[in-house]
């Protein structure tokens, strides 16, 4: 521990007292030095930290007893406060350790101000205690997020106190997480300018990220969402699928081993805005920033540490120009992953009859929210687009198995609609626009489709 003694207290109006307090530059040395309490104390010691990231974390809505409780009875997970979220921040000593220091609640919205506060400022920690050191074996999203901001932009100090505990060479394998209030972050009054230890986000082209062979790393980067499924539940407790697409993907040639879209899986405990949610419900494509999601085993995941944006309100330098409109998209192929789009051009061979039927339809928009008024009339009216009518168009719903030249060895069953059941095997269809919802591959090749409008 350093033996420099400075006053943690200015003078200014919004310290309460002018108390003496040891600065350090060493996490562990201060995690070390806690002694019986577990806490950093405000007056006795403050530690001196780089902000890398900050982002929120979903809030239970029960205590941590009744979680305990909980989890004894059931697998599933303890209900979240709604629309609530813990601040947290991701920080770094001179010296290369990590640790994420929970905080205070706020809105979902109200994170940006707190990036613009703390992100890449140097800061003082006071009054954070101690919650768990963990693992890379335990918190694999935390450390991919860890491993991009590693090696330091400035090479980190020689390690001294718990060298042996701090490797300064190779990435840490273990981080602290601490909790705080809101004023247990400070910024250094004397240093606005972006620390030259902050690793900000750099942006990546679609095709980058899909070209990289690291089995898991955290990537930033600006797609059109072209197309969305939304499960219909509370925000921040349900999963939201998005296949994505840019220039890079659109422009490239069809012979190259990438693909035209690439599926995206958000995770309940990644916090979206207002701003995205709208975004969301448009039925419209839209430009959305992705800011540290993780691909994972060729998958890209957003999870609580990642943050997700409208385009238009992120920095220019993520930017590049959207792809031309409608996508193209890959044909189907033996090596298709779930949740993602294809074409498919093939011939009808077989109905699957018990999972066929048909419903009324508005035959105004399509919607089947439809609701009957009472006599005399007995018309129909449109919740979705407020319309009435006599008559709704009955849409029949079924699903059918394809043969097609392009994909062999193979059983293709596609959930379809508006065909003539009576005339349907035999048919010619293709090419559709097919979302893809199960892959199967044992005892042999079971690919189920949706058809979908983009």
């Amino acid at each position: 521990m350093d033996n420099e003694q400075v006053a943690a207290c200015d003078g200014s109006s919004r310290r309460s007292s002018a108390v003496l307090a040891t600065q350090c530059h060493s996490l562990l040395e201060a995690i070390a030095g806690l002694g019986q309490t577990g806490s950093v104390a405000q007056h006795v010691v403050v530690v001196v930290v780089v902000v890398q990231r900050v982002y929120s974390i979903p809030v239970p809505s029960a205590s941590i007893a009744s979680i305990r409780l909980h989890s004894k009875t059931s697998s599933a997970a303890p209900p979240l406060e709604q629309g609530k979220r813990r601040l947290c921040v991701l920080v770094q000593d001179s010296f290369g350790m990590f640790s994420v220091v929970q905080l205070h609640l706020l809105d979902r919205d109200d994170l940006r101000q707190y990036c613009r506060a703390w992100l890449g400022r140097t800061c003082v920690l006071r009054g954070v205690k101690v919650v768990q050191r963990v693992t890379r074996e335990r918190r694999s999203s935390l450390f991919s997020l860890i491993d991009s901001l590693w090696p330091p932009l400035k090479q980190p100090r020689e390690c001294h106190g718990n060298a042996a505990s701090m490797p300064s060479k190779r990435p840490p394998s273990f981080c602290y997480v601490l909790s705080g209030q809101e004023s247990s972050v400070e910024p250094v009054e004397e240093s606005s300018s972006v620390s030259p230890l902050h690793l900000p986000s750099t942006g990546q082209t679609l095709r980058d990220v899909l070209q990289n062979d690291h089995k898991t790393y955290c990537c930033s980067f600006i797609a059109t969402v072209i197309y969305k499924r939304i499960q219909r539940c509370d925000v921040g407790q349900g999963e939201v699928w998005l296949v994505l697409t840019d220039q890079s993907l659109q422009g490239s040639s069809p012979d190259w081993p990438c693909r035209r879209t690439v599926p995206l899986h958000v995770n309940a405990s990644c916090a979206l805005t207002s701003c995205v949610l709208k975004a969301l419900n448009d039925p419209a494509v839209c430009r959305l920033s992705f800011t540290d999601a993780i691909k994972e085993h060729g998958f890209l995941l957003c999870v609580e540490h990642s943050i997700i944006e409208v385009a238009d309100s992120v920095d220019s330098r993520l930017t590049q120009e959207p792809p031309a409109q409608p996508a193209r998209l890959d044909p189907l192929h033996v090596e298709v992953t779930p949740n993602s789009l294809c074409t498919l051009t093939g011939v009808i061979v077989g109905v699957d009859e018990s999972a066929s039927y048909s419903l009324p339809v508005c035959s105004q928009c399509g919607s089947h929210e439809l609701q009957p008024i009472p006599p005399p009339g007995w018309s129909f009216h449109c919740v979705s687009c407020n319309s009435t009518m006599d008559k709704p168009i009955t849409k029949v719903q079924m699903e059918v198995f394809l043969s097609s030249a392009s994909v062999q060895n193979c059983t293709i069953k596609v959930k379809c609609s508006d065909y003539d059941v009576s005339t349907v095997l035999g048919k010619e269809v293709g090419p559709l626009t097919l979302y893809v919802r199960v892959v199967s591959r044992r005892p042999s090749l079971w690919i189920s489709l949706e058809e979908i409008c983009l």
